[in-house]
């Protein structure tokens, strides 16, 4: 349950399907307010789901191999396939990211709250 929590921004996967519930739990849980698809909602394809290459929708009980040569035999395109480790790159990645931004957010309110306090002397 998302409402009640306080949040400075968003982020979610580039797909659209990830993108439009991001912007809905905005809405619904009144998270932020306003929804700014540029600024509070931040879109980054190294939120992706695990890339499955050739067994992407196809049964579980087909191994890499089999899957492979079926998209093949079908002319579908094989997309890329993913390993853990890249998976985990692309994560801790992000999360570099994300606590870079987030200490330049601390950063910028730190600095409003003190311009804040010298204009009214009182508050402090």
């Amino acid at each position: 349950e998302l409402c009640g929590y306080e949040f400075w921004r968003v982020y979610s996967s580039d797909l659209d399907r990830a993108h439009s519930t991001a912007k809905h739990a905005i809405q619904k849980c009144k998270i932020l307010d306003h929804v700014d698809d540029n600024t509070v909602v931040r879109l980054d394809p190294r939120l992706r789901e695990f890339a499955l290459g050739a067994r992407e929708g196809k049964p579980i009980s087909l191994s890499w191999n089999e899957a492979t040569a079926l998209a093949m035999k079908h002319g579908e395109e094989v997309p890329k396939r993913e390993f853990p480790d890249d998976v985990a790159k692309r994560t801790k990645e992000f999360l570099d990211d994300l606590i870079a931004d987030a200490r330049e957010y601390i950063q910028q309110k730190e600095e409003e709250q003190q311009h804040t306090d010298k204009l009214d002397p009182l508050r402090v």
